[in-house]
């Protein structure tokens, strides 16, 4: 009898309703590939699985495959696949994130394919004939997609696997993404400083440092802050006395991703301020406050998710630039500096060109461009154009540590049309930066 009460208690104690929470992430791996789309994962009810849960395979970004739980034991789960995107990434050799799917979530025609449960009932119980039917790391798997997809690359018909139906993006569904992109497990943080830097004007000496932070890519919502100030110590470029070069740098960037499959919507907001102070003239400003905004933006995805590129995307957006800056002039008499402000208001087309590549397991590169000319009464000012390219050399030191080698090339013509300050720059730095994730 009194074995009869613990058994009782113990089947109570493991039916009760335990499931994954929404948005929760496992880390899984595939330990067998099984019959009629069929594949075993490395977790089970201890880790809350369910009979009949809904979950999603992916691999980084990459979405790989949707199913269902039909059997389950304490430390694995049986689960039928029902779309599947990336057939060639099912298999033993790869770590996958397993995710909880919203019952709205649920294609409505998913649970009409599980059938014959019996047979996983029997699949689950008897290893003997489990083995008789397994399906080695070479056997694959097809892809059930529409025909007309068959064709197309896996990063095309990205709207129609990883991205949800229609009739599902209500203002709640919104709501919830926004919430998600927000939400404190897919917010990132790092910092990093410069302990040496040289620079081919004036041999100067440099000390740079800053944050960055953000949200992790998310399906629809994707937000980017970065802060950055800069410390100089120079020789003048007005007279001979030793000055210090300080410079502050802010930029804010909110994606809307993938409004069609390969364009994203952007808009941005930017900051710029140089102070340049000298014993021999006090202070100026050659840039006093330099905001720009921009509120209709394109992204468009050239390559992705490649073995070695990762992100080749070309954007444009067209941006409104109010620019205070201080100019340096000499009394022709006493020669003591006169310095007067000017205001600028104009409109640029900005062009950025961006790769991100993977050299090997632990180093990377990544190469920025930005063009930037001068609308001028309703044409282009060629004579005024703003460059920027930034190249990084990333080595992951661990898991949250990285060395970066980073050069800057600047080329800014209105320093040189307002205080005949040099307009090509270029910024060799060592960097050391450490994110939390």
């Amino acid at each position: 009898m009194n074995k009869l009460l613990i058994l009782l208690f113990l089947g109570l104690r493991f039916t009760q309703v335990f499931a994954l929470d929404i948005g929760e992430k496992l880390d899984v791996k595939i330990l067998r590939v099984l019959p009629n789309k069929t594949v075993v994962i490395s977790r089970g009810a201890e880790d809350y699985i369910n009979f009949n849960e809904h979950i999603k395979l992916k691999i980084g970004d990459k979405f790989i495959a949707r199913g269902i739980v039909v059997q389950v034991n304490m430390q694995l789960a049986y689960v039928k696949l029902y779309r599947i995107a990336n057939p060639d990434y099912i298999n033993t050799d790869r770590d996958y994130t397993l995710h909880s799917i919203n019952t709205s979530e649920v294609p409505i025609y998913a649970e009409e394919e599980i059938s014959n449960q019996q047979y996983y009932a029997n699949l689950a119980s008897d290893e003997q004939k489990i083995q008789m039917g397994i399906l080695k790391n070479n056997s694959k798997l097809t892809s059930d997609l529409p025909p007309d997809m068959d064709g197309m690359h896996p990063d095309k018909y990205y709207r129609y696997t990883d991205r949800k139906l229609k009739s599902f993006e209500t203002s709640e569904y919104e709501a919830r993404k926004v919430s998600e992109a927000l939400d404190s497990d897919n917010i990132y943080f790092s910092i990093y400083a410069s302990p040496y830097q040289f620079e081919r004007v004036n041999q100067n000496k440099i000390m740079n440092y800053g944050v960055a932070m953000g949200t992790k890519r998310n399906e629809k919502y994707e937000l980017t802050f970065n802060f950055n100030q800069n410390v100089r110590s120079q020789k003048s470029q007005f007279d001979d006395e030793k000055s210090v070069l300080f410079s502050t740098n802010a930029d804010l960037v909110f994606d809307i991703n993938r409004i069609t499959p390969n364009l994203t919507y952007f808009m941005i907001g930017s900051y710029y301020r140089v102070r340049n102070s000298s014993a021999g003239f006090g202070s100026i400003y050659p840039v006093k406050g330099q905001t720009r905004i921009g509120l209709t933006g394109l992204k468009y995805y050239i390559l992705e998710n490649g073995e070695t590129i990762k992100k080749l995307d070309i954007s444009y957006i067209p941006i409104l630039e109010r620019r205070v800056s201080e100019k340096i002039s000499f009394d022709s008499v006493t020669f003591l500096p006169i310095i007067t402000e000017e205001t600028k208001n104009t409109i640029r087309h900005s062009l950025r060109l961006r790769l991100q590549a993977k050299l090997s397991e632990k180093s990377s590169i990544t190469n920025t461009l930005f063009w930037r000319p001068l609308m001028d009464n309703g044409q282009l000012d060629f004579n005024d154009v703003d460059i920027n390219n930034a190249f990084v050399l990333s080595y992951q030191l661990s898991q949250n540590a990285f060395l970066e080698y980073q050069n800057i090339y600047t080329n800014d013509i209105r320093l040189f049309q307002e205080n005949k300050i040099e307009p090509i720059n270029m910024i060799n730095s060592f960097n050391f930066r450490y994110t939390i994730q």
